[in-house]
């Protein structure tokens, strides 16, 4: 027996009872399988590390997967439903370059034994990122990349790399609690960027970043808006805050930090991080200590209004002559959006339909 809350890890024994023909996948790989009563059969898996109970997976189904790709030890493999292994040539692709590059970039080889990537029809999410087994709406990871648009290629890389960034950031070391759900999901989005930009050169990531930045800038202005880490009393008050807030412009304060330190310090930080909190639970502020460390400087006090507040600031700033001084003042006020009250406008309403 567990608890489900992201701080408690356990190691898991998973074992499942199923058809004869059917596929079983699960965070660990197959330690053995035994026959079982009338047409099925007793799948066992290989213990999984010290896992939080939302990341542990079992998937039972008619799939196929492809020829294992793999990245040092670790075999990649995209699992689809029969007939579908023509679309996950470029999954496979992007799973192995973000996995080459992740490793690289956090100095820590992938944590789990494996690397699987189900395809699954009507995924309530566009992906989860379960420890060695990420399952993903079909559409997002299955393409053909011959035909596919720039716009369907750059979606299906980007998703593909944040939730392998997960692997590290939110399963190694996992939000002690739900409040902190930003950290995991903006340092995912940052990331993905960060490792499609050293891909894919010319797709020009960081201009479309910049682009989905001003959407989440938009929300923060309305009075609705809502902290990047607000507080957070129980897991289904957690759903709430999946949206731009946490993921954009969460991702957009990483983005400042890491260019106001440089990348190197910032990454070294991050390293510190995942290094002394390995396999258990961790907190925003054991990030920023754990960067002040590397950087000898109060992260904390620089970086946490950033998330603890509602909202972006507007500086204006003030130009006077006093005598024969001249004296410019600043004055910081939040940036709120100007509602006229009546008035519909094509931009709000492109907006409103493409909340998800």
């Amino acid at each position: 027996p567990a608890f489900d809350e992201p701080a408690i890890k356990l190691r898991y024994r998973i074992a499942a009872t199923v058809p004869d023909d059917a596929t079983v996948l699960s965070n660990a790989p197959v330690e053995f399988e035994e026959e079982a009563a009338r047409g099925r059969k007793t799948v066992h898996f290989h213990p999984t590390p010290p896992l939080s109970a939302y990341l542990v997976a079992l998937a039972v189904g008619p799939f196929e997967a492809g020829p294992a790709l793999h990245v040092g030890p670790t075999p990649i493999r995209v699992y689809t439903l029969p007939g579908r292994q023509t679309l996950a040539s470029f999954a496979r692709e992007a799973a192995a370059e973000s996995l080459a590059r992740l490793e690289r970039w956090f100095e820590i080889p992938h944590p789990y034994p494996k690397l699987d990537l189900l395809a699954l029809p009507d995924f309530a999410f566009g992906a989860m990122e379960n420890a060695g087994a990420v399952f993903f709406r079909d559409s997002v990871l299955l393409l053909d990349a011959a035909q596919a648009s720039p716009a369907e290629l750059f979606r299906s890389a980007e998703t593909i790399a944040h939730e392998i960034a997960h692997m590290w950031f939110g399963n190694l070391v996992t939000m002690a609690w739900w409040n902190d759900l930003w950290l995991n999901e903006s340092f995912a989005t940052w990331m993905a960027y960060e490792i499609l930009d050293g891909w894919q050169g010319d797709w020009r990531v960081w201009q479309a970043f910049a682009h989905r930045r001003e959407e989440a800038l938009e929300q923060d202005a309305l009075a609705t808006s809502h902290p990047i880490a607000p507080p957070v009393r129980d897991a289904k008050e957690a759903h709430e805050n999946f949206d731009a807030i946490t993921y954009t412009k969460g991702a957009s304060v990483l983005r400042m930090l890491e260019q106001y330190l440089g990348s190197e310090r910032f990454r070294e930080g991050v390293q510190l991080y995942l290094r002394r909190h390995r396999e258990r639970a961790a907190t925003a502020s054991d990030l920023w200590s754990a960067l002040g460390e590397v950087c000898d400087e109060p992260i904390e006090k620089i970086v946490a209004p950033w998330t603890l507040q509602t909202g972006f600031p507007l500086v204006r700033v003030e130009r006077r002559s006093e005598g024969d001084r001249e004296v410019i003042s600043l004055r910081q006020e939040r940036f709120r959006a100007r509602v006229v009250r009546g008035a519909k406008s094509a931009k709000s309403t492109k907006s409103t339909k493409s909340g998800r």
